[in-house]
């Protein structure tokens, strides 16, 4: 797919999923990503195209947020937020879009609320 989207002229961005709560069942933060990040991230740079570590950006925020505002974000399991938490994901998105492993690629893009949010990397 990779291959094929480039081959139209389009520059393919490879993020990686966004952890489960990674509160659940700890009084702490537990950061042990899939096997898949780093398929994710090999695979990115096997291809040469951006990679956005999306699991390591929402683990940055959501260390930041706490344990009852993570949790908070997810009422009826560990896998799936809820509204709130789908907007705290977006912006670690962009966040994660302003790592070094993103190579910058959507910047000149970053409306002034995209400008305003830190990296998380």
């Amino acid at each position: 797919m990779i291959d094929e989207a480039k081959a139209k002229g389009a520059i393919p961005i490879v993020s990686s999923a966004t952890p489960n709560n990674p509160y659940e069942n700890s009084a702490t933060i537990v950061n042990s990503p899939s096997r898949f990040e780093g398929y994710a991230k090999n695979i990115a740079a096997t291809k040469g195209v951006p990679f956005v570590s999306h699991y390591k950006s929402s683990i940055v925020l959501y260390t930041s947020l706490g344990k009852t505002t993570t949790e908070s974000y997810f009422p009826k399991d560990h896998t799936h937020t809820n509204a709130a938490g789908a907007a705290q994901v977006a912006k670690a998105f962009i966040g994660g879009l302003k790592c070094s492993s993103a190579k910058g690629i959507l910047a000149n893009y970053f409306t002034s609320t995209s400008k305003a949010i830190s990296a998380m990397c």
